[in-house]
């Protein structure tokens, strides 16, 4: 419940800011992605803890879809609902690759393993977002 309601706040955020920040609110959607998984580590024990890592990590998952199609559709000229098609697809294969090798991890490690594998995966997409001055603009 706590990450669907982080995830519907930081959807409505994204309505009304991502024209003017995009790159913006990317970087810091991958930034609390980070900072969630981190308070997971450190408190994940800690029941109160736990629950506002969770409603942290909706906060920076709601909004990725749409930052990402955003900019998707300001690099193309032509054929925009063909790219943000493709866009949305690659999105969910991403998901499921990922939830692949979760399972993968868990049947392997522990539980703990898996917030590892979400730094590991959030740390390119900020430094690429960081970068991407002329994409995200």
């Amino acid at each position: 419940m706590l990450f669907g309601a982080g995830s519907l706040i930081s959807v409505l955020l994204a309505i009304k800011y991502t024209d003017n920040h995009l790159r913006l609110l990317t970087i810091a959607m991958f930034a609390l992605l980070i900072i969630s998984m981190a308070v997971f580590l450190m408190f994940g024990r800690t029941s109160g803890t736990a629950h506002f890592a969770f409603f942290l990590w909706g906060l920076s998952f709601g909004p990725l879809v749409t930052l990402l199609q955003a900019a998707v559709s300001r690099q193309v000229e032509s054929a925009i609902d063909v790219a943000t098609s493709v866009q949305s697809s690659v999105f969910n294969l991403s998901i499921m690759i990922a939830t692949s090798v979760a399972g993968l991890l868990l049947g392997v490690y522990s539980p703990m393993s898996l917030i590892y594998f979400a730094i590991a995966l959030a740390i390119p997409g900020m430094i690429i977002s960081f970068f991407a001055k002329k994409t995200l603009s």
